[in-house]
């Protein structure tokens, strides 16, 4: 038609593996290990400056701005996928409700 305009929509997604392998290469860890309710306390690598990365790194991934009170809330890497899924990434890690 003439004059009229179509949007496409692009669907940004990852897998759990996809996201685990991310997150190994970060936190240089075994990617299996990780679980969803893992954070500083289990995680030795996320200090300030892994967390720092960890943003860094999701936000170039994904193409998502994450806000300052955002980063601030991920504690852990179910918070992760919460946020990203609320930035509408989607996030295939069944375990994440």
């Amino acid at each position: 038609m003439l004059g009229s305009t179509r949007e496409l929509a692009v669907i940004v997604g990852t897998t759990k593996a996809e996201l685990q392998e991310m997150l190994a290469r970060i936190f240089e860890t075994d990617a299996q290990a990780l679980r969803l309710e893992w954070g500083p306390d289990q995680i030795g690598a996320w200090d300030s400056l892994g967390h720092l990365n960890l943003i860094v790194a999701t936000e170039e991934r994904f193409g998502v701005s994450f806000s300052t009170d955002e980063i601030a809330s991920i504690e852990s890497i179910g918070d992760l996928v919460a946020r990203l899924r609320e930035h509408g990434v989607a996030v295939d890690w069944p375990e994440a409700r």
